[in-house]
């Protein structure tokens, strides 16, 4: 009975990663709408976005390293 029970994980083990990676590849075409209507929708994710954007478009400007400081309540308070 234990060695089917390993079966059947592994099975689904084995699907799953189907799934991430279809996923990954871009043909789950309904993961992809969803993702694109949470984003629309979630202010966090878009000013996260810029955030990575106005990083990445300073840096290839200046080829010097830039670190930008997170918006006030992103990180913990350090002790």
């Amino acid at each position: 009975m234990a060695r089917r029970r390993a079966t059947t994980t592994e099975t689904a083990r084995a699907a799953a990663l189907r799934e991430l990676e279809e996923i990954a590849q871009g043909r789950r075409r309904s993961v992809q709408d969803e993702t694109v209507w949470r984003f629309t929708r979630c202010a966090d994710w878009q000013c996260a976005s810029l955030a990575v954007a106005r990083g990445l478009a300073v840096d290839e400007r200046n080829r010097h390293p830039v670190f930008l400081s997170p918006p006030p309540g992103w990180l913990p308070p350090l002790t």
